[in-house]
């Protein structure tokens, strides 16, 4: 074997090695439920006038949501799924803006997000 050979062989081999580490840890690259990276607005306070709920999944995992009900007859309602990182509380100052809109917004977070128990997964994410 030659020494342009042997280089390729490596290369593959550590290309191979990596592409499988990828794929086996791919929800601790894609899902950070417990990272804060977010620059957080002292003077944005959760929102008063949300009322906290809880949503069941088909496979019975309770989810922590907030709803906004301006007028639920007469405006229409936004689902707001908040993301692959943080919680709830994280997404006060987007809520802020939306409270200025003529909307509802029901903003859930998903499993293993914002002490919601589970697993964040794809998976689960279709379930939520």
């Amino acid at each position: 074997m030659n020494y342009f050979t042997t280089i390729i062989l490596v290369l593959v081999s550590f290309y191979v090695l990596l592409l499988t580490l990828v794929f086996f840890f791919q929800g601790h690259l894609l899902y950070h439920p417990s990272v804060d990276n977010y620059i957080k607005d002292q003077t944005a306070n959760e929102p008063t006038e949300i009322e906290k709920v809880k949503i069941i999944t088909v496979d019975n995992i309770d989810l922590t949501a907030w709803f906004y009900n301006k007028n639920i007859k007469k405006f229409k309602t936004i689902l707001f799924f908040h993301g692959n990182a943080g919680s709830l509380e994280d997404r006060t100052y987007k809520l802020n803006h939306l409270k200025n809109l003529d909307v509802n917004f029901l903003i859930i977070a998903w499993r293993g997000f914002s002490g919601n128990k589970g697993k964040p997964q794809e998976l689960n994410f279709y379930r939520d």
